[in-house]
């Protein structure tokens, strides 16, 4: 081989390799979806959520109202978190970037809870160290519907 296409051939490697890099980094931007539910006065439902590129997942801006109740402690991801902070809401992590992870959450309206729309979020980064410029919060709603409209 002489040293013209030797060249070319390590120029062509080491750009190839540099571009794996950058389209690895443009991927690792996490989404979410799901989590809107309706619901009446006294029921109870799960909410299914799912992230995509996630390293590290939290609810934040849950309802302050005992109307709604998230079931945070009942909680199941899949796959199954590293590990979870001891804060309320929790953060679930994961020692490596998961492609995706569900998240099921029970939530129940009290007998007495008002129709409306009670917002809340939930924030995913694409690792663990919760880096800030590599995440996104999602706002969701969750509908009272009134009793009497059955």
């Amino acid at each position: 081989m002489n040293r013209r296409a030797l060249l070319s051939s390590a120029a062509v490697t080491s750009i190839g390799a540099f571009a794996g890099c950058l389209g690895a980094r443009a991927q690792r931007s996490p989404s979410i979806g799901g989590g809107t539910v309706s619901l009446g006065p006294g029921e109870e439902t799960t909410l299914y959520l799912s992230a995509t590129t996630v390293g590290a997942i939290e609810f934040e801006r849950v309802p302050a109202t005992e109307t709604v109740v998230f079931e945070i402690d009942a909680a199941t991801l899949s796959p199954s978190p590293s590990d979870r902070t001891d804060s309320s809401p929790p953060c679930w992590r994961w020692a490596e970037t998961r492609s995706n992870v569900d998240l099921e959450v029970p939530i129940r309206a009290t007998e007495d809870a008002r129709p409306g729309e009670y917002a809340y979020a939930i924030t995913a980064w694409g690792d663990a160290d919760r880096d800030d410029a590599d995440s996104v919060t999602k706002e969701h709603t969750i509908t009272i519907m009134d009793s009497s409209s059955d």
